[in-house]
């Protein structure tokens, strides 16, 4: 890459990162860029958003409903295995763009979701692990002899059938 070229293709923290191509469902779907890498550029099949005047979070979201979807769907190109949309196709997808005291408290209620699904998920993942850890414990009690499983039947249900 020319070092001419560099400045236009450096990610800033902020920027909504998009793809350009892949399958047809996918075309438009990104994420928000963290500085995770210090001075990263990014590809040519990478659209690098910049908002200016209104929140990352809330582009990243709007371009995530289905109506944005359905907009990429509809203007996709299709060649043989690729879909994709053009910067133009990107620029022209329509913005719902409330004013900014309704975006924050969107956005509040946006994140509070994602953090109690995260909590639950994180909760199942513990809950799981507890219950791996617990069945490789009885079998190897029983395997080892240090509980007795000789004899031992299933419980009968109450809904099966004799």
């Amino acid at each position: 890459m020319e070092r001419d070229q560099v400045a236009r293709y450096l990610l800033r923290e902020g920027d909504v990162l998009m793809n350009e191509g892949g399958d047809r469902d996918k075309l438009g779907r990104g994420t928000i860029w963290r500085n995770e890498v210090p001075n990263c550029i990014h590809q040519n099949h990478v659209f690098a958003i910049r908002p200016l005047t209104i929140e990352p979070e809330w582009l990243d979201n709007v371009t995530r409903a289905d109506y944005a979807k359905f907009h990429f769907f509809q203007v996709a190109k299709q060649s043989t295995n690729l879909a994709s949309i053009s910067s133009t196709n990107l620029m022209e997808t329509p913005l719902v763009v409330p004013p900014p005291n309704e975006r924050a408290a969107i956005l509040a209620h946006i994140q509070n979701v994602l953090d109690r699904n995260n909590s639950t998920i994180k909760l199942a993942e513990e809950q799981n692990t507890l219950l791996q850890e617990r069945r490789a414990a009885l079998i190897s009690a029983a395997v080892t002899g240090k509980i007795d499983v000789r004899g031992w039947k299933p419980p009968v249900s109450a809904t099966s059938n004799p």
